[in-house]
């Protein structure tokens, strides 16, 4: 009987589980193929099958090696380490260039890492190979808008919109970029009729407000809130949208009221709090904003806009030393190129000083 072809799974689990307990998260890939059975079974009777490991891999063809590193990979994604998943993917491409399912994974093991123009680039060669793999192109676009390229996102979720006949993702995700690019009228124009296909979908109904207001039309907006609330009447985001009309209309009180509804509903709702301590700086009610901001990083931590406003508050209220410590470690959490530039405006101007 082969041991290993009826243990291989149990050791090469028991090898990773056990090294997430001594702390060692990099595990090579070839390491947790020759040592996972004979750390298994130590102490055990089962030697003999350790030492036919040799002669299982060396028989094996490229497509099996190359699923068996997929497979590994998959195993340490799971053990919260995309570092070495991604090591293990990219050798299963290396194996099998069109086993399309590892460079999927590849791409979301880097969007972990926070290399999103490396997962950009996987997901880019999954469209290229797969154009009618409606899947990697929603991941594709959604990954260009966090990136801030919206122009090539829209071309994407336009090719997905061809491509779909079921359900309206694609076309909705369309709308929303459509707001990024400026182009509030064509968003309105396709959230309308996603409103009239989903009458009852909250998202196509908010997407709609923010076309409305971002197009200067308060009254549109407020009347597709309303119909949002109408839905559902805890949905946060509508309280933060109706926060922004009234702050727009320098109704702060309301505003403040519709900010800290947004907040109670959703603790971790972290555009709320920076909406909320916006406010308070505009006003320069700083041991206000201060407050805000504070709870916002302590519900949201690691959240760099959060960080960057709490710094920003204490540097508006003369507290300069925190002000720097705090844009210190906003600029720890790889912000994007746009916020990296003005954190180091601002330490610059502080240090200087």
């Amino acid at each position: 009987m082969n041991f290993w072809k009826i243990d291989a799974r149990r050791a090469k689990l028991f090898l990773i589980v056990s090294n997430r307990f001594a702390g060692c998260k990099n595990i090579p890939l070839n390491a947790i193929r020759y040592a996972a059975v004979w750390k298994f079974f130590v102490g055990t009777l089962f030697f003999f099958s350790a030492l036919n490991l040799d002669v299982a891999s060396a028989s094996s063809s490229g497509d099996k090696r190359a699923k068996d590193a997929l497979e590994t990979g998959q195993m340490l994604m799971f053990n919260a380490n995309p570092l070495g998943a991604s090591a293990a993917f990219r050798k299963a491409l290396s194996l099998d260039p069109n086993l399309w399912e590892a460079r999927s994974e590849l791409a979301s093991a880097y969007e972990r890492l926070g290399d999103l123009d490396a997962a950009i680039r996987e997901y880019q060669e999954l469209v290229k190979n797969r154009p009618a793999d409606l899947s990697s192109m929603l991941a594709l676009g959604r990954l260009l808008r966090t990136a801030a390229k919206s122009p090539q996102a829209v071309n994407v979720f336009e090719k997905a919109c061809a491509i779909n006949h079921i359900g309206f993702e694609p076309e909705r995700q369309l709308a929303f970029t459509l707001i990024e690019t400026g182009d509030e009228t064509a968003a309105i124009e396709r959230f309308k009729v996603l409103a009239t296909q989903e009458p009852q979908a909250v998202q196509n109904q908010l997407g709609l407000a923010i076309a409305q207001f971002r197009n200067g039309n308060a009254a549109e907006a407020r009347k597709a809130l309303t119909t949002v609330l109408s839905i559902d009447a805890k949905e946060p985001t509508a309280y933060n949208l109706l926060g922004d009309l009234e702050f727009a209309s320098g109704n702060m009180t309301d505003a403040i009221s519709d900010y800290r509804k947004a907040i109670a509903l959703d603790p971790r709702f972290t555009q709320a709090y920076i909406s909320l301590g916006n406010l308070f700086l505009k006003t320069d009610s700083f041991a206000d904003s201060d407050s805000v901001f504070a709870a916002g990083c302590e519900n949201c931590p690691s959240n760099v806009d959060l960080t960057l406003g709490l710094a920003i508050s204490k540097e508006k209220s003369g507290n300069l030393d925190k002000a720097i410590e705090l844009f210190d470690s906003a600029r720890e959490m790889r912000p994007d190129p746009s916020r990296l530039s003005e954190i180091e405006m601002h330490l610059r101007a502080l240090r200087k000083n």
